[in-house]
């Protein structure tokens, strides 16, 4: 493994932009395997600058992406398909036939991941993949995701409204105890519901760990 190191989150950007250049300039119809969020969210305006640049040349790329949340198709605005079309792909020369992302409005969830991995084993599987990766272990504790319906705003525009999508914001180290204001044993519900119904309650959690 070569590890590269950054000053800042610029420069690293940079690093990643020059790593992902050199695949597709070694193999021109590489297989790249993308992500969303806001991380990698610089290095796809690097690659977009580089190919108006004629730098680089995605013409004869393909791409897998991750994964894409379930029930929403790919016009919705909150959609890994959306996100990749609006943040690369309407914006270089890529052919987006051949850039792969699962359907988030299939009935049948577990046939449509086998289909994906199929679509993704044919590929060849990517030459490259991108990830992002958390500086801090990564645990999920169901009693810090419990919240009272809220819908939160992400810092680069992705609504949160989701078990999935909350916990996510947990383990990156988003601080929940400033909006705290009840903690019941789960056995107490009733008295959580009613803080709820009041209109006078924060966030109100239920504790399992007992």
């Amino acid at each position: 493994m070569k590890v590269y190191i950054g000053k800042n989150y610029d420069e690293m950007s940079r690093i990643a932009a020059n790593v992902l250049s050199a695949q597709v300039m070694m193999k021109p119809d590489c297989v790249l395997g993308l992500a969303t969020g806001s991380t990698p969210l610089p290095l796809y305006r690097e690659l977009i600058e580089r190919e108006k640049a004629g730098r680089i040349d995605l013409s004869r790329v393909r791409s897998a992406n991750l994964d894409e949340s379930k029930g929403l198709s790919g016009d919705h605005d909150q959609s890994y398909r959306y996100f990749m079309n609006d943040n690369l792909f309407n914006h270089v020369d890529i052919d987006k036939d051949f850039t792969f992302v699962p359907d988030g409005l299939a009935e049948d969830a577990e046939a449509e991941c086998a289909a994906y991995d199929e679509i993704v084993e044919g590929l060849g599987f990517a030459d490259l993949q991108l990830l992002g990766l958390g500086n801090k272990p990564i645990e999920v504790d169901m009693n810090d995701v419990i919240c009272k319906g809220l819908t939160l705003q992400g810092i680069y525009g992705r609504k949160m409204d989701n078990w999935h999508q909350m916990s996510y914001m947990v383990q990156g180290g988003l601080d929940m105890s400033k909006v705290i204001t009840h903690r019941f044993h789960y056995t107490e519900f009733q008295k959580g519901f009613d803080a709820m119904i009041s209109g006078m309650s924060g966030k109100v959690v239920l504790d399992w760990s007992k």
